[in-house]
């Protein structure tokens, strides 16, 4: 599973100390990642996104991520992913983003304006 950092964080790895940004992108093993999620280091890239949809979004979110598991034979991250996509595709509009003045880079949504580089973390 992919995670996002929360804070800046040294990661002790087999080559060495290696520094993560805020925001970065990353894979931990299932029992480090429980620990830095308890100490609210990270989060997983999806629970960023799902925080955001309104409870009937969630409803659609978990019967689409489950139709693409089982039909489409995805396992759950991919399938995850791929729904979460498909929602926040559907709430895109078209426009000029009023905080950063880019046209095709930032998500304009119904509910609240999300920056591209969010959405790229998918």
């Amino acid at each position: 599973m992919q995670y996002i950092t929360l804070e800046p964080l040294n990661v002790e790895t087999s080559k060495g100390t290696v520094k993560l940004l805020r925001g970065q992108r990353v894979r931990f093993a299932d029992n480090v990642a429980l620990q830095l999620i308890e100490e609210n280091k990270i989060m997983p890239v999806i629970q960023m996104w799902l925080d955001k949809l309104s409870d009937s979004e969630r409803d659609i979110f978990k019967e689409r991520a489950a139709i693409m598991e089982v039909e489409a034979g995805l396992d759950r991250e991919r399938a995850e992913v791929e729904a979460i996509k498909r929602i926040i595709s559907e709430r895109v509009i078209s426009g000029k983003c009023d905080k950063c003045n880019r046209v095709n880079s930032c998500l304009l949504t119904k509910k609240q304006r999300q920056l591209c580089e969010v959405a790229s973390l998918l």
